[in-house]
């Protein structure tokens, strides 16, 4: 089985571009997102990793079969993915990782966090008590790991400004990148799972939303479709404003992301230009 993983990052298109892959001939990734099961030392395994590899078989003919969770590209919080991936797929794995703008990322994140309460609706008071708001839009941070298991051959960094901006062009490069017979079947069509306008806990149902056992246990076993609506259903619409981020807080922010526009430029090639710099 030819593997590949949509790595992350988080709040940078992954659902959609997954959707777009998923569509095309040739490439069969499971219709949950977020398995995460190369978080935990168990996928290492016997049965376990027998049961994480039933998920992965296809249910159409296909050169590739992929997966995405975004938990793999989330360090410090979730350490050795890479060593785990190769373990368990070997060392010819290919991997895709998606990047936006750190700083619209995080705001994104910031969003997403505030559905469900567990962030400040302070920006400067929310960027220090959840510093993973930061760490995750570090992306050298979280690339070196993975480059230094794989290698960057392995490696697919796409930029999700282009991607947004064109997205056939860039999935057919995907696709590319994975086999170079492979060739776009499929236009794009929708974008999912977007933060704006998103439900928000409140009321009798945060306790359920927010708690831990939700959150890594029930969602495990629901299929997205229902988790979208149960959320339409119960929880009330919310309208966040931007992100406000003091003068201060805001330079240390960006300079917290400048290695990572270094390190994306020189082993990717990655135009960074058109990002917020400090």
């Amino acid at each position: 089985m030819k593997m590949f993983l949509v790595i992350g990052a988080m709040k940078s298109g992954t659902t959609t571009l997954s959707d777009d892959l998923r569509k095309q001939d040739g490439i069969w990734l499971p219709v949950e997102k977020e398995l995460n099961n190369l978080c935990y030392d168990k996928v290492l395994e016997d049965r376990s990793r027998e049961r994480y590899l039933k998920k992965l078989v296809s249910r159409k003919k296909c050169e590739f079969v992929g997966e995405a969770s975004t938990r793999y590209s989330m360090l410090p919080d979730w350490p050795g993915v890479p060593e785990r991936a190769k373990a368990t797929f070997g060392e010819k794995l290919k991997l895709v990782y998606i990047v936006r703008d750190p700083l619209k990322r995080m705001e994104s994140h910031w969003r997403h966090e505030m559905q469900y309460g567990r962030v400040s609706e302070s920006g400067d008071r929310a960027v220090i008590e959840a510093s993973r708001l930061i760490r995750y839009s570090c992306y050298d941070e979280q690339l070196r790991p993975w480059v230094r298991v794989f290698g960057k051959n392995s490696i697919k960094v796409i930029k999700f400004e282009e991607y947004r901006d064109d997205r056939d062009r860039v999935v057919a490069d995907i696709l590319r990148f994975l086999d170079p017979n492979l060739k776009l079947t499929s236009p794009a069509v929708s974008v999912a799972n977007q933060s704006s306008g998103k439900p928000i806990a409140d009321g009798s149902m945060e306790g359920l939303i927010t708690s831990a056992a939700y959150r890594n246990v029930i969602r495990n076993f629901l299929p997205r479709g229902i988790r979208k609506l149960a959320c339409q259903v119960l929880l009330r619409k919310g309208e966040f404003a931007e992100m406000m981020l003091s003068d201060a807080t805001l330079r240390s922010v960006l300079s917290q992301f400048e290695s990572g526009h270094h390190y994306l430029a020189e082993n990717f090639h990655i135009d960074t230009s058109n990002w917020a710099r400090s």
